[in-house]
């Protein structure tokens, strides 16, 4: 599940975008190159999060497994002034959080032991937990079948992260990186996106409604998951393809969304 989270510095800039409040972003698809702008930009609008805690290093090799892994996705990054001021990862995941524990479960284990105090926060040992478990059966699975890989639903685009760097924001990166997102997905020919924002964070969540998401039920209870119809034929209606959707857009160390 996604939180929304604040620090002082500015990505590579010193602490300022050198923006003003009317200025433009350009949108540009992101690549390798750019992972120490992409983790500054994570380490900024995440300052707080767990996966921030356990270090520079965790933060990315987690997108670099995002970048190289086997999925079918875009990379998008918000530039003025040629500095990386917000970033949005969306498309389809292969174990987003299961793919990188598994290609890097030493160093996070050693990471975590080094930093004990983490294992305290009940929703950090949860996704440990369920990430561990589908490396482990995924693993088991691999060794019986020869198959590595799991198809996930093809009809929904999830947004797995937008964070924009909190010296940047209220300047028009979010909507921007949304609105990029929303026409690769229907180019691409999806019926949907799908996200999930912390219940609690009612900016994000006004920010995403004015972009035309809707909330979506769980057995009749909300729990932070929206989606958004990207086709004519899609309905933004009742709960249809819950488990799918949010299988696609499967949240990571409690990574989130930020605009």
């Amino acid at each position: 599940m996604s939180e929304v989270k604040t620090e002082r510095q500015c990505a590579g800039n010193g602490g300022s975008c050198g923006a003003t409040s009317a200025g433009r972003f350009e949108i540009a698809a992101l690549g390798p190159s750019k992972l120490n702008e992409i983790v500054d930009v994570h380490c900024a609008a995440f300052s707080e999060s767990l996966m921030t805690a356990l270090g520079r290093q965790v933060v990315r090799r987690y997108y670099e497994w995002l970048l190289t892994g086997p999925h079918d996705m875009v990379a998008l990054g918000a530039f003025q002034n040629q500095q990386l001021a917000g970033i949005c990862f969306g498309g389809v995941f292969r174990g987003a959080f299961s793919g990188f524990l598994r290609r890097n479960r030493f160093f996070v284990a050693w990471r975590v032991a080094s930093h004990p105090w983490v294992v305290l926060d009940r929703e950090f040992r949860e996704r440990l937990r369920v990430g561990f478990r589908l490396v482990l059966g995924r693993t088991a699975r691999i060794s019986r079948t020869g198959n590595p890989r799991t198809e996930p639903d093809r009809r929904t685009f999830g947004i797995l992260v937008v964070a924009v760097n909190p010296h940047c924001q209220e300047r028009g990166a979010g909507r921007a990186l949304m609105s990029e997102a929303e026409g690769r997905a229907r180019l691409a020919g999806y019926e949907q996106m799908y996200l999930t924002v912390h219940p609690g964070s009612a900016r994000a969540i006004k920010f995403y409604e004015a972009l035309g998401w809707v909330r979506v039920l769980q057995d009749g209870v909300w729990q932070g998951g929206m989606r958004k119809a990207v086709c004519p034929t899609a309905s933004v209606s009742g709960t249809t393809s819950f488990a799918a959707t949010r299988s696609s857009a499967a949240s990571s160390l409690d990574l989130g969304t930020h605009r």
